[in-house]
């Protein structure tokens, strides 16, 4: 399994292999809006408890260590962390960085044009 994961988004669809932890459900394949219902359902949570927890959040504060307590939202997310890399990632480890990033794009413009220049001013004497 990759260390990556990926958030799912509410109309992702979910195919569960296997029936041990299924959680009572009847069907194997699913959105995660319908997964993420079903288990709040099972908790008796009301419907628009249900829309705060997996859409809109509820406020709270979080302590993230040397920053300190933190204001927002906590919402329930569904993570898919797949058994291999997608092919983009094994592309991008195979192929050395050779693109530098667009904030050096000047400084290789100025150089290119000073180089430019160099060899115009020799051409001329």
């Amino acid at each position: 399994m990759s260390n990556k994961s990926k958030s799912l988004q509410q109309n992702d669809v979910i195919s569960f292999l296997g029936n041990e932890y299924k959680l009572g459900l009847n069907f194997n394949t699913c959105k995660v809006k319908e997964f993420t219902n079903y288990i709040l359902k099972r908790l008796s949570i009301n419907q628009e408890i249900i829309e705060k927890w997996t859409n809109k959040g509820i406020e709270s504060e979080v302590l993230l260590g040397s920053k300190g307590w933190c204001k927002g939202k906590v919402r329930l997310i569904i993570e898919f962390c797949p058994d291999e890399m997608e092919e983009e990632e094994i592309i991008e480890k195979e192929q050395p960085k050779t693109q530098k990033p667009a904030q050096d794009l000047d400084a290789i413009l100025n150089e290119l044009r000073q180089t430019i220049e160099t060899k115009q001013k020799g051409n001329e004497e």
